[in-house]
């Protein structure tokens, strides 16, 4: 337990442990957390073979069910459908049009072209799920617990769910005072808290925040259903066409009815003079015949929907997701990161993109609040267009400014100003408002100045 390689796959014990560093070295010094183990429980923590392990999967698909399970979902598309059934009919000695295999190629081609993109999509999940396996539990693990044990005096902790909510704001969690003297476990993943002790209830899959998460489904663009519906539409009008030859080849056989003796493609029989005198020709009757001249005549309006198309779409989404990814416009230069193009299937809905509905700052916007206009005792101070980068007092007392603080000369007058005078105590309460409506947490550090933001 005092390995500082312990890994996440190992935490499937009945209890979670996450150190900060300064903490797991004072605790692997001085056997603190194993000989309270001893005391409180009696015996040494042992393994449960039948908790669930703290790994975790987003991916689709494995090995094994990769084929069937992408044919399944690649076939939710009609015009798949369409695709194979015209090569199926193509497959029949009777309706035979074009060559039985090699019309089987544009068919097999566009599957395995999109077999291979959804696979390649499915292998960066896979990479993604092991490096987040085999972090190490110093950095976070992902478990629901409860707390017994903190290091603050009050029972009083600060825990970050920016990944689930997107919140940067930290939230408090208590320890009740009833368990404050019975260390049981720890669990990383806290702000401004040296240690925190407690209790591993689910782990892995079985976390409220897998749980909760659906199975992503496979994402269809807007193009992709509207494709979806105008292929029905298609095969509506090509189902007409079909029928429309049959009943001309319908009509046909019945005024032909006496020559069809003679007639080379429908005669009965061989002429005598022929190859093979006498050998019975395979005329299956009218309404077979009309029954195969309206399958035929599907597999030669095949071209109505034309299989290309589809291929040449999935070509174009690489080379757009290829340009997404190497445009510099969306370099983000503090954290040296590129766009990540996480789907395939749905670029072009970036186009189509008219509202965007936020419920708070920083949900798609840098959490960056700054100074814009106030009024106080009935005039307005906006930002002027300088940016002031400097600041005096904060040198004198050694802090260091995070951000270029955009400041109103006006503004700034009027709190120097004298005690006295109406604008004065109106801009003294303004600000004292501002610093007493909100909640400030300094981080604190022994190694670095508390920093301001």
């Amino acid at each position: 337990m005092n390995d500082h390689n312990y890994k996440n796959n190992n935490t499937n014990s009945m209890l979670g442990l996450a150190y900060s560093n300064r903490s797991l070295q004072q605790i692997s010094k001085a056997n603190y957390f194993d000989d309270h183990i001893t005391r409180s429980l009696g015996r040494h923590l042992e393994t449960n073979p039948l908790s669930a392990g703290n790994k975790i999967t987003t991916s689709k698909y494995t090995l094994i069910n990769f084929q069937p399970r992408n044919l399944f979902i690649q076939f939710h598309q009609v015009a798949y459908i369409y695709f194979l059934a015209v090569a199926t009919l193509n497959q029949l000695p009777p309706l035979v049009v074009f060559g039985r295999i090699v019309s089987l190629f544009p068919f097999l081609f566009i599957l395995t072209v999109t077999a291979i993109k959804d696979g390649y999509e499915d292998w960066r999940r896979h990479r993604s799920d092991r490096n987040e396996n085999n972090k190490e539990s110093l950095v976070t693990i992902p478990c629901d617990m409860v707390l017994m044990w903190i290091s603050d005096p009050s029972g009083l902790a600060y825990i970050q769910t920016m990944n689930l909510d997107g919140d940067s704001n930290l939230k408090t969690r208590y320890a009740r005072q009833e368990t404050s003297l019975m260390p049981l476990g720890s669990i990383s993943g806290v702000k401004n808290t040296k240690w925190v002790i407690g209790v591993v209830v689910y782990a892995g899959q079985e976390t409220k925040a897998m749980l909760n998460s659906a199975i992503s489904p496979s994402k269809r663009s807007r193009l992709e259903q509207a494709m979806n519906s105008e292929t029905i539409w298609l095969s509506i009008f090509v189902f007409i066409l079909c029928l429309v030859v049959a009943i001309g080849m319908c009509l046909w056989l019945m005024s032909h009815h006496d020559a069809i003796d003679t007639i080379p493609y429908y005669r009965k029989s061989y002429l005598i003079k022929g190859k093979f005198p006498g050998k019975p020709y395979k005329y299956y009757g009218i309404p077979m015949e009309t029954f195969f001249a309206f399958l035929s005549s599907v597999i030669v309006f095949q071209i109505m929907i034309p299989i290309s198309f589809y291929i040449t779409m999935e070509l174009v989404r690489l080379g757009q997701c290829y340009f997404i990814i190497e445009d510099k416009h969306m370099y983000d230069s503090s954290t040296n990161s590129r766009f990540q193009c996480r789907s395939l299937s749905i670029n072009e809905d970036l186009g189509q993109i008219c509202y965007v509905f936020s419920d708070k700052t920083g949900t798609l916007i840098e959490n960056k609040m700054e100074f814009r206009k106030a009024s106080i005792f009935g005039k307005h101070y906006h930002n002027p267009p300088i940016m002031d980068k400097e600041n005096p007092e904060a040198d004198m007392k050694g802090k260091k400014i995070k951000y270029d603080i955009t400041v109103d000369p006006d503004l700034m007058g009027l709190i120097h100003k004298g005690l006295n005078g109406n604008e004065r105590i109106s801009a003294h309460e303004f600000f004292l408002t501002l610093a007493a409506c909100n909640t400030v947490i300094p981080i604190l550090s022994e190694r670095h100045a508390t920093p301001y933001n």
